[in-house]
């Protein structure tokens, strides 16, 4: 089971940075991206199931803080990651990860930057809400999630 886990983890990293990128899709910013399942639809969830409880970056603690569905084989999570260890942000987001008819898929959403402190709940920035055409200098924050993000496997 680990070699299968190494191999999905190995060819997923090897075209996450180039293939899966933070996009507008209508009003949402996400990234998603799909693979061929190498085994049958359970083991495939399973080893998902165990990689993402392993790697996806800091889980937050909320009511409840993973989302599993076994027999619908669908996981949701609520992820955060510092955009680095002397910075004053965070990134929060919602992974979900399926696995249907051979496929498995992933989807980061709810993406936002969330300032460490006090001003966190007044200063909060909701990607949803971007508007790069009136204010280009927020295009550095949807970078600055993808550097975050590229060494992950989503």
């Amino acid at each position: 089971m680990m070699i299968t886990v190494a191999l999905m983890v190995m060819t997923v990293g090897a075209v996450a940075q180039n293939k899966y990128q933070v996009v507008k899709e209508g009003k949402k910013y996400v990234c998603r991206g799909e693979e061929k399942c190498r085994q049958d639809d359970k083991t495939t969830f399973g080893s998902a199931m165990l990689w993402a409880l392993d790697n996806a970056p800091g889980i937050k603690s909320q009511d409840p803080p993973v989302i599993c569905d076994a027999n619908n084989m669908t996981l949701g999570m609520t992820c955060e990651v510092e955009d680095n260890v002397t910075s004053d942000k965070i990134y929060t987001f919602q992974l979900k990860i399926t696995v249907s008819e051979s496929k498995l898929a992933f989807l980061v959403e709810n993406i936002k930057c969330v300032p460490k402190g006090v001003m966190a709940v007044f200063k909060t920035l909701y990607f949803d809400k971007l508007n790069i055409e009136k204010k280009p200098q927020q295009m550095e924050y949807i970078r600055q999630f993808g550097i975050k993000n590229s060494l992950r496997i989503w």
